[in-house]
């Protein structure tokens, strides 16, 4: 998230320690502020995009691709929806959850917030438990983020908050848990960004969450992507993060996790590609995170990526793109993933299901309506994909050509 945006986060997170409560704005969204220009939507083309013409769009060029096609006995891919905090702009009305799951979500990812106060109630009164049984009787499985100001999460008794949620959420069908969000941006951290102390907490909620719930299932928080001086890069983050957990990751996480927002990318849609920020996260050789994994013996630990998407407005300060480009990210993520047989990456979220004062990251407008793309032929089939939410409703049912050798978390 940008400066901006977490200043004002830390002021009302504060404010709720005086009595002000649930008036949280976004720690958990954010995709990392880039350095992007905009991109032209004829460039880079990824696996079986074509340029096609196309009257009415930018330049007289549209982007098609077919629909991603997996195996019939392979690994099942998850696409699934970051939700935010309640109380906060970016968590939708308990409405919306049964309307994911009919888009082809298969699971969501809202956020837990802590006040600095290891006893404090849980569930906690913001309306969180309601949103997360809301959420698993539309069929849909939770991953709660967990996480608070820096101040906040390096202040004694943040691990043993997390097992407390571990134990009242797990019982109730809560099985995976991040801990923080975006973690390498300096603003994010005191002092800046210091992967060193984020893998000692880490290490602490592990064990406290373990001791809870033993079922259940860690990530590391969602690294951003390439951030220049705001912090650390994702890939050099994450090095420095086996570094510090002595090239060992048990006992710290279960599941790596990369943001993989790729709209500061040449093209601006993910590839297969070096350079390219999903390849930098999940691509199986070069400097990928990926690579780093299989160097220390995680090969067997898969990936997700809790955050992905592409902003539609310059609200909030990001650049703004086409429906037609955020739809593109979609599509080319399904298709590099199948294609290439990439079945160590398991799970995808998109960052988030509306639009709203925030920013303009939705699959759907503030509304809840259609973010329509020009014409079908843009990505798909004829009259196959006709939004950005139908090029995310592509990826449901999804399988890899081959079974992923480590453990599967469906």
């Amino acid at each position: 998230m940008t400066r901006r945006e977490f200043i004002f986060f830390s002021a009302v997170a504060m404010a709720s320690l005086v009595g002000i409560g649930g008036l949280i704005t976004e720690l958990l969204s954010s995709a990392a502020t880039q350095a992007v220009a905009k991109e032209a939507e004829d460039g880079t083309l990824a696996g079986n995009a074509a340029a096609v013409a196309e009257n009415g769009a930018s330049g007289g060029k549209a982007i098609k691709f077919d629909r991603a096609s997996g195996g019939s006995g392979g690994s099942a891919f998850y696409p699934g929806i970051s939700v935010g905090y309640p109380n906060s702009p970016n968590t939708p009305p308990a409405a919306q959850f049964a309307a994911m799951k009919t888009a082809g979500a298969t699971w969501v990812r809202p956020g837990a917030y802590y006040y600095g106060t290891a006893n404090s109630p849980i569930p906690s009164n913001d309306g969180l438990a309601s949103n997360i049984t809301t959420a698993i009787n539309a069929g849909l499985q939770v991953a709660l983020n967990l996480s608070g100001t820096p101040a906040q999460m390096l202040a004694s008794g943040f691990a043993a908050w997390a097992g407390r949620n571990a134990a009242y959420y797990g019982p109730l069908g809560v099985k995976y848990y991040e801990i923080g969000n975006e973690v390498n941006i300096n603003s994010n951290w005191i002092g800046g960004a210091n992967a060193a102390q984020y893998c000692a907490l880490l290490k602490s909620c592990y064990s406290a969450i373990k001791a809870a719930y033993p079922e259940a299932v860690i990530l590391h928080a969602g690294l951003a992507v390439q951030i220049g001086s705001d912090g650390v890069d994702q890939y050099p983050y994450f090095q420095a993060m086996y570094q510090a957990m002595g090239g060992n990751s048990d006992g710290y996480f279960d599941i790596a996790n990369m943001h993989t927002y790729t709209y500061g990318n040449s093209g601006s849609v993910p590839t297969a590609s070096a350079g390219n920020n999903f390849y930098t996260a999940f691509g199986p050789t070069g400097i990928t995170c990926r690579a780093l994994m299989v160097a220390h013996g995680d090969a067997d630990k898969p990936m997700w990526s809790t955050e992905m998407g592409t902003p539609t407005s310059t609200t909030g300060g990001y650049p703004s793109y086409s429906y037609t480009i955020a739809a593109k990210t979609f599509a080319a993520m399904y298709d590099v993933l199948l294609k290439n047989d990439w079945n160590w990456v398991q799970r995808i979220a998109a960052y988030k299901w509306q639009d709203d004062a925030t920013d303009a990251f939705g699959l759907t407008t503030s509304s809840y309506g259609p973010k329509t793309v020009a014409a079908s032929s843009y990505i798909g089939q004829p009259s196959d994909v006709t939004s950005v939410l139908d090029a995310f409703s592509a990826g449901a049912n999804k399988k890899y050509p081959t079974a992923f050798a480590g453990p599967s978390y469906p």
